[in-house]
């Protein structure tokens, strides 16, 4: 990318975004066609609890003094969404804020909505986008590999806990997939479930 010396760079998903995920569809198609033994694939798991990457919003020069409301526990949720709503205008960190506070008012649908909204709005995503679960189920129907769904297993916002940053996992999640991911490969391999071996 180039950017200018007089504007700040910006990154659009909507400038690469197609064209990586075609890329990445393509890829992964491959690999699954020319692999000589059985492919498992599963979709991706991310950190609802960890703030998004690309906090800033364009034009909204107000939004950066204002981050540090995202985090500051002496606030409520509400009053950390009203104000980052107001510094930050429709971006990644207001919606995961509003993500946040409908987790722990119970709305869980809400908070979904929110958490999505946030990762699709990331201006510098460290997680995948969500159009990659969609490509890796895509690939795994079209090529007939087995699908490991993490988020239908575990929904879309897996504890917090299980993560050490925004996407890797600590033991507990490394557990928690792998207790999933076993009777898929016994499946694959002929073996009886729960068996030794």
């Amino acid at each position: 990318l180039r950017c200018r010396q007089q504007a700040p760079c910006q990154i659009r998903a909507d400038d690469y975004g197609p064209r990586v995920t075609a890329a990445f569809e393509d890829l992964l198609g491959q690999v699954v066609a020319n692999s000589p033994a059985p492919v498992v694939l599963s979709t991706l798991l991310r950190n609802p609890e960890y703030p998004p990457s690309g906090t800033l919003a364009v034009g909204q020069p107000g939004c950066k003094p204002a981050l540090g409301v995202a985090q500051d526990r002496a606030l409520a949720l509400p009053e950390r969404a009203t104000r980052l709503a107001e510094a930050c205008g429709d971006s990644a960190i207001t919606a995961w804020i509003e993500s946040r506070w409908h987790s722990a008012e119970r709305r869980e649908e809400e908070a979904l909505i929110a958490w999505r909204r946030s990762l699709q709005l990331d201006a510098l995503p460290m997680r995948a986008p969500l159009e990659a679960d969609d490509v890796i189920r895509r690939v795994a129907a079209e090529q007939g590999a087995t699908l490991l769904d993490l988020e239908r297993a575990f929904g879309a916002m897996p504890p917090g806990a299980w993560f050490s940053d925004s996407l890797h996992l600590r033991p507990e999640g490394h557990e928690a997939v792998a207790a999933a991911l076993e009777p898929v490969i016994r499946e694959q391999l002929g073996l009886p479930p729960g068996s030794g071996g």
